[in-house]
């Protein structure tokens, strides 16, 4: 049976799922992904990376079929028309690489790409927390950050689709370096290398690996808290900030960092209202992604079928 393929694309892994392709979200009913493949990066160059993501549609191929389209949540500055990847500061190897035409000369059917915050907001309106909603401010924090916007039923894209480049706001005129090259920007203060980085400052951590440091933060072990408490200080700072400008109802928190970490978005809720104070909108509810890791997948799949989503 011909199905819709849905791939997310971050900085550390591919993941690939599919629709059945008869189902649509016009009638207010989403089909859930059918189980997920799983893929690391294994080099750093473009054309390695490029071979990777080639590998696995050959494998969906092989075991699937041929799809009837192909949506992709990747983590990457794209194009104004959706088709290309700009830049990718998490992967800066990656430079105006023609994506979509690629990929859709090995699989002979329609690729549509989209951020993968972008994507992550997009599936969470139409399957996940924030189904009903029209107004939602999507925050993903894993290996960067990212942001994903809906005003008035419709995905804000801005003039050149790049709005709600959040990770790259910049918080600070000194401070850590950005993977972008920048100082200060909140993914350098509050993203998963940037919250491993704060919690490898206690002597606590000065024998163990990365993965063990990550472990003690999941078991909420003491010393980790101190950089658990930054990462959620700054991310509160540029909520709030966002609230202020935008004023959603709801404000969806996923990534692999802020779902692995207990009571992150409760803690994060709890400081987005101390830093609104008196503001009118400190109600705004911070909740986590029902979708979880799956939610770029849902986006990636609503692009075929939710005009609305796709128009600005």
């Amino acid at each position: 049976m011909k199905a819709v393929w849905a791939f997310d694309i971050g900085g550390t892994h591919l993941r690939a799922g599919w629709f059945p392709a008869a189902a649509s979200t016009k009638d207010g009913s989403v089909p859930r992904v059918i189980p997920v493949k799983k893929a690391a990066w294994s080099g750093r160059t473009a054309e390695s990376d490029l071979q990777d993501l080639e590998a696995m549609l050959s494998e969906c191929l092989t075991e699937w079929g041929p799809p009837q389209a192909v949506g992709i949540s990747i983590a990457a500055m794209l194009s104004p028309d959706q088709s290309r990847v700009v830049s990718w500061p998490n992967r800066p190897w990656w430079q105006d690489v023609d994506l979509a035409d690629r990929l859709k000369r090995l699989v002979g059917a329609p690729v549509r790409l989209e951020d993968d915050a972008v994507a992550a907001v997009l599936g969470e309106c139409v399957a996940g927390a924030a189904q009903g909603r029209t107004d939602v401010f999507m925050v993903t924090v894993g290996t960067g950050i990212g942001g994903g916007l809906v005003s008035g039923g419709r995905l804000l894209r801005g003039a050149h689709g790049w709005a709600g480049d959040f990770g790259h706001l910049r918080m600070t005129t000194t401070g850590p370096r950005c993977s972008c090259g920048r100082i200060g920007c909140l993914q350098a203060w509050a993203s998963g290398p940037a919250l491993l980085r704060a919690a490898q400052e206690s002597a606590e951590a000065a024998r163990l690996s990365p993965d063990a440091i990550f472990a003690a933060i999941r078991e909420r072990e003491p010393w980790t808290r101190a950089a658990v408490d930054q990462a959620v200080g700054w991310l509160a700072i540029g909520i709030a900030n966002v609230v202020r400008l935008l004023d959603p109802v709801i404000v969806v928190i996923g990534g692999g960092v802020a779902q692995s970490i207990p009571a992150f978005a409760e803690n994060l809720q709890a400081a987005v209202r101390q830093e609104l104070g008196a503001h009118p909108a400190n109600n705004v509810e911070v909740v986590l992604s029902s979708l979880g890791d799956d939610a770029g997948l849902y986006g990636a799949f609503s692009l075929h079928f939710e005009d609305k989503w796709r128009n600005r």
